[in-house]
C-alpha cells in the first residue's frame, strides 16, 4: 500500500505540473527551466529540520512523523511520506513554480476555476468542495478532490498559494478511511506556510 500511495504522491505532482503548463497558462522562467537539468542529480530541494520544511522562499511546519522523499528530480517539488512507525498512508507534496516577472498577475477566482474544470473532465477525479482562502497574506483557494483507485478512494486537499507571478501548491493526499482524522492536521500544517 506504502509504494501504491507513494505512485499517487508521483502521481499528484504531475498532475499539479499538468495543470500549471497548460491548463492555466503559466510557464516556468528560462532560467529555471535550464538549470533544474543541470542541478536535479546533485542538490535537493529545501531543507527539513526538525519537522520544519525551507526553502529560500517559504517555511512550512510539516511536524514530526514525516519523511522528506528526495528520489523527485524536480528542484521545485517536495514530497512527505509519513515514516515506516506509523500506520498512515497520508502523503504531502509541496510545488513551487516560478512564472516570468513580466508575466500577467494570475486572477485567483479564473485559476480555480480552470483548476476545478480540468480535475472534474478527468475520470475518476471530482472537486467536492472549493473555497477562497488566505495564506501569510496572499490570495489562495483551496480544492477538495476524491480520487478512485482501483481498490479504494483517496481525498486530496490542495492548496494553491499565488504570490504576483509565482504559485505554490500545496496537495495533501489521504485514504478516505484516514480522511476524518486526517483532515484537520492537513490543515493546521497549511495554516504554518509563511513567506520570507
Amino acid at each position: 500500500m506504502i509504494n501504491v500511495l507513494r505512485k499517487l504522491s508521483v502521481s499528484a505532482v504531475i498532475l499539479i505540473m499538468i495543470f500549471s503548463f497548460f491548463g492555466c497558462g503559466a510557464q516556468k522562467d528560462s532560467k529555471s527551466s535550464s538549470n533544474s537539468t543541470d542541478e536535479s542529480s546533485s542538490k535537493t530541494y529545501g531543507d527539513f529540520d526538525n519537522g520544519v520544511f525551507s526553502t529560500d522562499k517559504y517555511s512550512i511546519e510539516i511536524g514530526s512523523g514525516w519523511v522528506k522523499d528526495d528520489s523527485i528530480s524536480d528542484l521545485e517539488v517536495a514530497v512527505f511520506t509519513r515514516d515506516s512507525s506509523s500506520n498512515s498512508y497520508s502523503s504531502i507534496n509541496i510545488r513551487e513554480e516560478h512564472r516570468d516577472e513580466n508575466a500577467e498577475q494570475i486572477d485567483v477566482n479564473e485559476y480555480m476555476e480552470t483548476a476545478i474544470a480540468q480535475y472534474n473532465s478527468m475520470q475518476d477525479y471530482e472537486v467536492k468542495n472549493s473555497k477562497n482562502v488566505k495564506i501569510d497574506g496572499r490570495d489562495a483557494f483551496e480544492l477538495y478532490i476524491n480520487m478512485k483507485t482501483s481498490s479504494q478512494v483517496m481525498k486530496m486537499i490542495q492548496c494553491y498559494i499565488i504570490d504576483g507571478t509565482d504559485i505554490y501548491t500545496y496537495t495533501f493526499l489521504t485514504s478516505s478511511d484516514e480522511y476524518k482524522e486526517e483532515k484537520s492536521k492537513s490543515e493546521k500544517i497549511l495554516k504554518t506556510f509563511k513567506f520570507k
